[in-house]
């Protein structure tokens, strides 16, 4: 015997994308890590952007998987306060997010 008994909902999750969540915790109070989410393995870079856009630091990070990472940009004393754009370049992508850095 066959039974009914509605309407169900499946949610099938979307392919993850490359994605720059920015900096977390923003304005940053002692530490600041930039959340970016790889969509294939692979080489990321990530550099925050002073005045002018001038690369203040960078980051080469090698061998990484798919997934979301959170990669530590800042310690008490590595970058002024300001404000600055982060910039992670993954492949031929290059995406941006603002971040305002207080002490």
């Amino acid at each position: 015997m066959e039974r009914h008994y509605g309407e169900t909902l499946v949610t099938v999750p979307a392919r993850p994308v490359l994605a720059l969540e920015g900096a977390r915790p923003n304005p940053p109070v002692s530490e600041l890590f930039a959340a970016f989410t790889l969509v294939d393995p692979g080489t990321a870079r990530i550099a925050p952007l002073g005045s002018s856009w001038r690369q203040v630091r960078a980051w080469q990070l090698s061998g990484l998987e798919a997934g979301q990472y959170m990669h530590r940009l800042k310690g008490t004393t590595d970058l002024a306060p300001g404000v600055y754009l982060l910039r992670l370049a993954f492949e031929k992508a290059v995406l941006v997010r603002r971040v305002i850095v207080l002490t």
